[in-house]
């Protein structure tokens, strides 16, 4: 009975220390309209991602998974950066076809030092420009 008492503030704090986007907690987040279709931002923000953080190269500890889906019944995107053995986001791209473009928000963690207030830049010019501003 009391090791209950002892685990549950442990899982607690467990919990908040895990890295990653969260409801609630505030992180990083831009939104951006740009005049290309969704499924040209959601390329060249998987194109981005994949670059930067999906090779075993873009870290010295190995690649971050990067997944994504395309919704064409509502023509909107979603592409991840995830956190390996974790279900939260390190960065997140939402993408939805808009009648004169396509808004994109991105979201990242907003702590440590490679999903900062930089990476949301670097993502920022991927989506507007095409290109792979890696760091």
């Amino acid at each position: 009975m009391h090791t209950r008492w002892l685990v549950l503030p442990l899982l607690a704090a467990l919990a908040a220390c895990t890295p990653g986007i969260k409801e609630g907690v505030p992180s990083p987040s831009r939104t951006i309209v740009v005049p290309e279709g969704y499924q040209e931002v959601y390329r060249r923000a998987d194109a981005y991602a994949r670059a930067c953080w999906g090779t075993p190269k873009a870290l010295v500890r190995g690649a971050w998974p990067v997944s994504g889906n395309l919704y064409s019944d509502t023509r909107t995107a979603v592409l991840r950066v995830g956190n390996d053995g974790q279900v939260t986001d390190l960065e997140r791209f939402d993408i939805r076809q808009l009648e004169n473009g396509t808004e994109v928000t991105i979201t990242v963690w907003g702590r440590g030092i490679v999903f900062d207030e930089d990476e949301l830049e670097r993502a920022l010019g991927a989506v507007k420009r095409g290109a792979v501003p890696c760091r």
